[in-house]
């Protein structure tokens, strides 16, 4: 049915359906599912920010409570656009990651990632998904940044951390300092330290 239909004048109230969803006083009546029975979500593409990357595990948080499912496949390009084959954990289309962390078959390589989740209950529970992480391998360290401010603004230190590598601290302002080597009053920085380790 394209166009709503709407009966008056009958017993116990004002009745009309949409499709095979019926109404009685705007509340639905039919089905009775509060829930789609079966949904599939498709992630936005995630980038590794270089190419080639190996993709090795999903993983997610996410409440699904009984007589409700959640499963997932991944699917990894060389291009934004795909193409997107997604597949499970035996590397074909007709296997889903069940359990999480999932680990990801050899040989999805490429820049781009996407997963897919689907959804199945009983019509009156569904799963609630909250995040989900992509993860992948590369030769590139992970490291971390961590800048502290004055109440002028002004980067005071800056630490970065790299994995293998000694820590580099950049002091800019230290209390310790005579004056003439702190941030001014015109926020102009006068000493730089740089440390190693």
């Amino acid at each position: 049915m394209v166009a709503p239909f709407l009966k008056k004048n009958q017993p116990y109230g004002t009745y009309f359906a949409v499709g095979s969803i019926r109404f009685h006083n705007f509340a639905r009546t039919t089905p009775s599912a509060a829930y789609p029975t079966t949904g599939v979500y498709t992630s936005a593409v995630y980038d590794a920010g270089r190419a080639p990357s190996a993709w090795n595990k999903i993983s997610w948080s996410a409440t699904v409570p009984a007589a409700s499912n959640l499963r997932f496949q991944v699917a990894v390009s060389s291009s934004q656009d795909g193409p997107w084959n997604f597949v499970g954990p035996d590397g074909t289309s007709s296997t889903y990651f069940v359990l999480s962390p999932g680990t990801l078959p050899a040989g999805l390589v490429g820049r781009f990632a996407r997963y897919q989740a689907t959804f199945t209950g009983d019509g009156n529970v569904t799963p609630t998904l909250s995040r989900t992480d992509l993860l992948y391998s590369g030769t590139n360290a992970s490291s971390l940044r961590v800048y502290s401010y004055d109440a002028a603004g002004n980067m005071t230190r800056k630490v970065v951390e790299t994995e293998g590598a000694p820590t580099v601290t950049e002091e800019r302002n230290n209390p310790a300092w005579p004056a003439g080597d702190r941030i001014n009053n015109l926020n102009q920085i006068k000493r730089l330290d740089v440390i190693n380790g």
